[in-house]
Protein backbone atom coordinates (compact mmCIF):
# COMPACT_ATOMS: atom_id res chain seq x y z
CA UNK A 1 0.00 0.00 0.00
CA UNK A 2 1.10 3.62 -1.17
CA UNK A 3 0.76 6.70 0.43
CA UNK A 4 2.96 9.76 0.52
CA UNK A 5 3.63 9.07 4.52
CA UNK A 6 2.65 7.20 7.73
CA UNK A 7 3.49 8.48 10.91
CA UNK A 8 2.85 6.78 13.95
CA UNK A 9 2.72 8.49 17.53
CA UNK A 10 -0.07 8.72 20.49
CA UNK A 11 -3.20 10.90 20.30
CA UNK A 12 -3.03 12.81 23.36
CA UNK A 13 -7.06 12.54 23.80
CA UNK A 14 -6.51 9.32 24.97
CA UNK A 15 -2.83 7.81 24.77
CA UNK A 16 -3.69 5.64 22.28
CA UNK A 17 -1.45 4.56 19.60
CA UNK A 18 -2.50 5.84 16.29
CA UNK A 19 -1.17 5.70 12.52
CA UNK A 20 -1.64 9.23 10.35
CA UNK A 21 -1.83 8.28 6.92
CA UNK A 22 -1.07 11.40 4.88
CA UNK A 23 -1.81 12.21 1.30
CA UNK A 24 0.34 15.84 0.35
CA UNK A 25 0.42 18.07 -2.75
CA UNK A 26 0.49 22.00 -3.42
CA UNK A 27 -3.44 21.83 -4.58
CA UNK A 28 -5.19 19.62 -2.81
CA UNK A 29 -8.13 17.67 -4.98
CA UNK A 30 -10.63 15.23 -3.92
CA UNK A 31 -8.71 12.72 -5.11
CA UNK A 32 -6.15 13.03 -2.56
CA UNK A 33 -8.74 13.29 -0.31
CA UNK A 34 -9.99 9.96 -0.94
CA UNK A 35 -6.72 8.30 -1.42
CA UNK A 36 -5.79 9.18 2.89
CA UNK A 37 -9.49 8.30 3.37
CA UNK A 38 -9.49 4.24 1.40
CA UNK A 39 -6.03 3.44 2.52
CA UNK A 40 -6.74 4.59 6.38
CA UNK A 41 -9.56 2.34 5.95
CA UNK A 42 -7.32 -0.42 4.80
CA UNK A 43 -5.09 0.05 8.18
CA UNK A 44 -8.12 -0.02 10.57
CA UNK A 45 -9.52 -3.50 8.70
CA UNK A 46 -6.05 -4.65 10.14
CA UNK A 47 -6.50 -3.66 13.89
CA UNK A 48 -4.60 -0.25 13.73
CA UNK A 49 -5.81 2.95 14.44
CA UNK A 50 -5.53 4.96 11.34
CA UNK A 51 -6.62 8.73 10.98
CA UNK A 52 -6.62 9.72 7.36
CA UNK A 53 -4.97 13.76 6.24
CA UNK A 54 -4.60 15.32 3.23
CA UNK A 55 -1.95 18.18 3.66
CA UNK A 56 -1.27 21.01 0.94
CA UNK A 57 -1.33 24.94 0.53
CA UNK A 58 -3.68 25.18 -1.53
CA UNK A 59 -7.65 24.15 -0.99
CA UNK A 60 -10.82 24.57 -2.64
CA UNK A 61 -14.05 24.93 -0.01
CA UNK A 62 -15.51 22.12 -2.21
CA UNK A 63 -12.00 20.00 -1.20
CA UNK A 64 -13.05 21.03 2.24
CA UNK A 65 -16.17 19.97 2.15
CA UNK A 66 -15.71 16.53 1.39
CA UNK A 67 -12.54 16.09 3.47
CA UNK A 68 -15.09 16.67 6.41
CA UNK A 69 -17.96 14.77 5.39
CA UNK A 70 -15.57 11.59 4.91
CA UNK A 71 -13.51 12.61 8.05
CA UNK A 72 -10.76 13.27 6.93
CA UNK A 73 -7.99 15.88 8.66
CA UNK A 74 -7.28 19.06 6.91
CA UNK A 75 -3.81 20.21 7.16
CA UNK A 76 -3.34 23.17 5.01
CA UNK A 77 -0.26 25.77 4.88
CA UNK A 78 1.09 23.50 7.94
CA UNK A 79 -1.74 24.72 10.33
CA UNK A 80 -4.12 21.44 11.84
CA UNK A 81 -7.94 22.25 11.40
CA UNK A 82 -8.73 20.91 14.81
CA UNK A 83 -12.34 20.65 14.10
CA UNK A 84 -11.53 17.89 11.07
CA UNK A 85 -9.31 16.15 13.33
CA UNK A 86 -11.40 15.80 16.12
CA UNK A 87 -14.26 14.16 13.57
CA UNK A 88 -11.10 12.15 12.43
CA UNK A 89 -10.97 10.74 15.88
CA UNK A 90 -14.37 9.70 16.38
CA UNK A 91 -14.05 8.00 13.37
CA UNK A 92 -11.98 5.15 14.93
Amino acid sequence: MAADLFWGGQAREDGGDVVLVMEVSRLVDNHDVERAGRRARILRRAGMRALPVAAGEVWTEEVKSSARSFGVVILKDGQLNLASWQKALEGI
